[in-house]
């Protein structure tokens, strides 16, 4: 096959493939806000995938040293890694056809980085960018659903780990959520906010109930805020999808 019609080959089947996905942000984790800050002796890395042209149906798996992270990376999609000090290089895992270009982060104690995932047709480019590139780029992504994540080391929220366990838990709970209420869709949502310093203030604006981990709201936009003396405060709306479980963490900024 010539490499013109093996590129026209492959953007049939990405055309196709996106055509075909739907929505493959369903059963997506929070939203991006912030960076979590990296215990002395770790370092963090944030992957993220940037929109494509055509290549939404593509979802490649991610490697680190060549062992499998993800087995799936969707577009404006998110995941941090907790590592120690080292060096980490990250490939794609995809079938042949498409060429592939990989990323190596010297990460070092207490540092946070980021590489990109690009999806092109017959190209997949992994690639170490900088934090103000990465961090206005990645307040449209979403963190990956537990259910794809492979290595204990991806974070599902600050201070702790994904694992198959993980996974199996949330879809317990979903399953448990639906039982409770056979005849109607599950329009309840759970919320959890893991603040930075951790005896922050949290409230929600919107609504007269005092905030508790864990507190049961309707599907709907909640205004957060979240104070403590000496730092900055934190307010933004969030939107809650029905039968979501998210957990927020924030990290407050000193002041001055």
């Amino acid at each position: 096959m010539s490499g013109k019609l093996k590129m026209m080959f492959l953007a049939a089947i990405l055309l196709v493939a996106s055509i075909t996905s739907g929505c493959l942000t369903i059963g997506r984790g929070p939203q991006f806000t912030q960076t979590v800050v990296p215990d002395t002796d770790k370092a963090i890395i944030y992957v993220y995938r940037s929109r494509g042209v055509i290549t939404a149906g593509t979802s490649p798996g991610v490697k680190l040293n060549d062992v499998s992270v993800v087995s799936s990376m969707y577009e404006l999609s998110y995941f941090p890694l907790v590592l120690k000090p080292g060096g980490y290089t990250f490939t794609p895992k995809q079938f042949g056809l498409f060429k592939t270009t990989e990323a190596t982060v010297n990460a070092k104690a207490g540092q946070v980085y980021f590489v990109r995932l690009d999806v092109s047709i017959g190209h997949i480019k992994l690639e170490q960018v900088s934090q103000d590139e990465a961090v206005s780029y990645m307040g449209q992504c979403y963190l990956l659903n537990p259910s794809v994540i492979i290595d204990p080391r991806v974070m599902v929220n600050k201070g702790s780990a994904a694992s198959r366990s993980t996974a199996n838990q949330v879809k317990k709970s979903t399953t448990n959520k639906i039982e409770k209420s056979a005849t109607s869709q599950v329009k309840s949502a759970q919320l959890h906010v893991d603040p930075s310093p951790s005896t922050a203030r949290i409230r929600i604006m919107n609504i007269n109930p005092k905030f508790v981990q864990g507190i049961e709201l309707e599907a709907g936009c909640y205004h957060i805020e979240v104070t403590s003396p000496g730092y900055a405060k934190y307010l933004k709306w969030i939107t809650l999808e029905p039968g979501e479980v998210r957990t927020l963490p924030i990290s407050l900024a000193p002041n001055g």
